[in-house]
């Protein structure tokens, strides 16, 4: 079984491209329901999967630009 990818915020801008900053991804956490949650990695450390990230971004670069 592998293991799940885990986007640290810090990493969020360099492993989209540059399509979501830090911030924006905050933003869309707190205003997209559809946008993937983080998830605590450890008591100071949090990221979002990485597979549910690109499948957010995948569906939304269809319909609109993000």
């Amino acid at each position: 079984m592998e293991r799940p990818m885990f986007v640290r915020p810090a990493d969020v801008s360099r492993v989209t491209g540059g399509l979501l900053s830090r911030t924006r991804a905050y933003q869309l956490e707190n205003d997209d329901p559809d946008f993937p949650r983080r998830i605590r990695l450890a008591p100071r450390a949090t990221g979002w999967d990485y597979q549910a990230l690109n499948d957010y971004l995948q569906r939304k670069g269809e319909s609109e630009n993000v």
